[in-house]
């Protein structure tokens, strides 16, 4: 619920449900069940800070002042999605259809999480795991609906600008695969910088969230 306002989601979630479904009642079960489920968390919290939030309170501070390593600029995440599925550029399609109220559910939570992350310093593209299923969902949806009017206005080309489309997507995708095939043992910039940080202490006097990083160094 902590790691990097994961809650957002799901109070983004709760408001398209608000928003989308007429008969409002039927959320009361859905918050009950999210309530029971989520309840020993916050009583946890509670018995062992004395403060119920105190965890987001922690993890906004840190999301705010610290991993200036990974800071990075408003689009990086935009960005970063369409380089890993160029199929995300579907999305600006959104605007131009007249979206089911499924549809609705899925966009609000995910295009306002997407925002909210976008607005942190510290962005990171594993971050997006929450909303990524969502995402290509969407994504998909797009596609097929653009595919739809296109093969409605031209029969012949629509197979072929799909195919076209498809086979580039499929080629990105093994291009990006391909790196993870060759061995480098060089160590990326943020290991040098632990590995010099760590050295300058003793076992004890410091800490850190990655043991990846300790493992690396004689500061064991």
């Amino acid at each position: 619920l902590t790691r990097f306002f994961q809650a957002i989601f799901i109070l983004f979630f709760l408001l398209a449900l608000l928003i989308s479904i007429k008969n409002r009642k039927l959320l009361i079960p859905l918050i009950k069940g999210m309530g029971i489920a989520i309840a020993p968390y916050f009583l946890f919290s509670l018995a062992l800070f004395g403060n119920p939030i105190y965890p987001y309170i922690v993890q906004f501070y840190l999301s705010m002042n610290t991993g200036t390593i990974y800071s990075e600029h408003l689009l990086f995440y935009a960005i970063g999605l369409v380089k890993e599925n160029f199929f995300i550029l579907a999305l600006l399609m959104l605007p131009f259809m007249n979206p089911s109220r499924e549809i609705k559910i899925i966009t609000i939570p995910t295009l306002l999480t997407l925002l909210t992350y976008s607005l942190f310093s510290h962005k990171e593209m594993r971050l997006l795991l929450v909303i990524l299923p969502l995402a290509l969902i969407l994504a998909a949806h797009s596609t097929l609906s653009l595919f739809e009017k296109l093969k409605k206005k031209n029969t012949a080309i629509a197979p072929i600008v799909f195919t076209v489309l498809l086979t580039a997507w499929l080629a990105l995708s093994l291009a990006h695969l391909w790196p993870l095939l060759e061995k480098n043992n060089t160590p990326n910039t943020q290991e040098l910088l632990f590995q010099a940080y760590m050295k300058q202490y003793q076992y004890n006097e410091f800490w850190i969230s990655n043991p990846k990083y300790a493992l690396l160094t004689d500061a064991k």
